[in-house]
């Protein structure tokens, strides 16, 4: 992950305490247990490498991320090995001017999605949803 170059929708600016670049929020070996809400933001200006980085995970997450406005880049959401649990929603944006490279990067799974994308306005692009080599498992809405 460290050698991936950067796409920028907008460049990075200024670090402020509300401009900030985060290189990775959950890097685990294993995890058991369940998650509410990993990123609960109003406005965000920045750019996140990795969200969810995880050799292997049984458990649940609700909300991944919860924005108001995000403003930025993200390389990646979802890095699993192996993940055994429910997630109900990745996203839950109201305004989204984002370049997203990867948002679900897993090899095995076993976990149902009751809804990925759930937002009233994006400007953007995304490269991948869904890249996954063995899944069972359910999806309501992707986008």
């Amino acid at each position: 992950m460290k050698g991936r170059k950067r796409n920028y929708l907008f460049p990075p600016v200024s670090p402020s305490y509300s401009h900030r670049s985060i290189d990775a929020i959950l890097d685990v070996t294993k995890m058991m247990g369940s998650i509410d809400v990993i990123l609960d933001v109003k406005e965000m200006l920045g750019s996140i490498d990795v969200i969810l980085d995880v050799t292997e995970m049984m458990g649940s997450i609700d909300v991944i991320l919860d924005a108001t406005k995000i403003m930025g880049s993200i390389d990646v959401i979802l890095d699993i090995t192996e993940m055994m649990g429910s997630t109900a929603v990745i996203f839950y944006v109201t305004e989204m001017m984002v370049l997203i490279d990867v948002i679900i990067d897993v090899k095995e799974m076993m976990v149902s999605f009751d809804v990925i994308f759930d937002f009233l306005k994006m400007i953007g692009s995304i490269d991948v949803i869904l890249d996954i080599t063995e899944m069972l498992g359910s999806i309501n809405v992707t986008l």
